[in-house]
C-alpha cells in the first residue's frame, strides 16, 4: 500500500501541466519567435563581418601584415649592416658613390654602350 500511495505523490510531481487551446497557440508563437532568433543567430554566427568568415577574413590579414612586416625587418637589416659597411670600409663607399652616382676617378675614361635595340623578326 505504501508504494501506492508514494507513486501517486510521485506522478504528481511529474506530471506536465496540460494546456489549453489558448496556452497552446502561446506555446506556438514562442516556438516560432525562439526559431527565428535561432535562425538569426546562426546568421550571426556564419555569416556576418563578425562571424566565422569575417574572422578567417581577419586571421588572412593579419598573416599578410605579419609577411609584410617580416620582409621589411628583413630589409632593414640589410640596409643597416650596408650602412656600417659603408662607414667602416671606404672601398665600400666608393663603390657605392661609383655605382649609384656615377662619378669617376680624375684622369679615368668610362665607355658607355647603348643596349642593343631589338632584332625586328619577320
Amino acid at each position: 500500500m505504501k508504494s501506492r500511495a508514494n507513486e501517486t505523490a510521485r506522478s504528481r510531481w511529474l506530471r506536465l501541466p496540460s494546456f489549453s487551446a489558448k496556452g497552446s497557440s502561446v506555446m506556438q508563437g514562442l516556438a516560432a519567435v525562439l526559431l527565428v532568433l535561432n535562425l538569426l543567430l546562426v546568421y550571426a554566427i556564419f555569416f556576418s563581418a563578425r562571424g566565422v568568415l569575417g574572422y578567417r577574413q581577419q586571421v588572412r590579414h593579419v598573416e599578410e601584415i605579419s609577411n609584410k612586416v617580416r620582409k621589411l625587418r628583413t630589409e632593414n637589416r640589410r640596409a643597416f649592416h650596408r650602412i656600417q659597411a659603408m662607414k667602416n670600409d671606404q672601398r665600400e663607399l666608393e663603390k657605392t658613390v661609383r655605382d649609384q652616382l656615377g662619378w669617376v676617378r680624375e684622369n679615368e675614361l668610362v665607355f658607355e654602350f647603348p643596349p642593343a635595340a631589338p632584332k625586328e623578326t619577320r
